[in-house]
């Protein structure tokens, strides 16, 4: 019985050091084949924008289809893009991609916009979880100058942002703006959860000298 506390108590202090805080910074060093799909997979999600978006999410199952969500500036909308099947096993087909749109307000877009760079500029290498078959989550920011991901995070600040890009996916779909309205809180908790992991002092402007973002200095 001993025993059996004892390795509970292990369990419990352990798991937490597991926690997914981080997402891992996306580098791809692969074969031309992995190459080829994300290029495919970049082409049917985001061709349409050309590069001119503020941030981008790109979802890649290993075996349901792949989607896409996007925020265009110009049209101030919110922009989820489905595939039917599942992109790398059907090479040889033509994929058809369904297309939804949400408009939401530049202060919902900038509020996302700060959730995705706290998670992106504060990802790091150490983080790297990712394993065989499961969901790639990959982030984008600034136009894709800057890029993380996640794999099938179970916990921590990574799962909790996966599940609130997912309600945000959901809301577009079904064209629901008080699905947003209800992640709010949520989101605000969860920018200051990744700003918190930033390195003090830390701040990152766009090509224009407009401040990104910045961390928040340390008590």
């Amino acid at each position: 019985m001993k025993t059996r506390i004892i390795i509970i108590l292990l369990l419990i202090n352990i798991i937490p050091s597991f926690s997914q805080n981080r997402l891992t910074p996306e580098t791809r060093v692969v074969s031309m084949s992995s190459f080829e799909y994300y290029q495919r997979v970049d082409s049917l999600l985001f061709s349409k924008e050309n590069g001119r978006y503020k941030f981008a999410l790109q979802v890649l199952p290993s075996f349901a289809p792949e989607y896409g969500l996007v925020y265009s500036s110009e049209a101030k909308q919110l922009i989820l893009r489905e595939a039917n099947m599942n992109i790398w096993y059907g090479k040889r087909q033509l994929p058809k991609i369904e297309e939804y749109r949400l408009s939401i307000t530049t202060e919902y877009a900038d509020k996302l916009d700060s959730l995705l760079l706290s998670a992106v500029l504060s990802s790091s290498y150490l983080s790297d979880s990712r394993g065989h078959d499961g969901t790639v989550y990959n982030f984008r920011v600034d136009r894709g100058r800057y890029s993380a991901s996640c794999w099938s995070p179970k916990n921590g600040n990574c799962a909790r942002l996966v599940s609130i890009t997912e309600e945000i996916c959901k809301g577009v779909k079904f064209n629901d703006t008080s699905i947003l309205d209800e992640l709010s809180p949520e989101i605000d908790l969860l920018t200051n959860a990744f700003l918190d992991l930033l390195p003090e002092g830390g701040r990152l402007m766009d090509e224009n000298g407009v401040l990104l973002i910045e961390s928040k200095p340390k008590l």
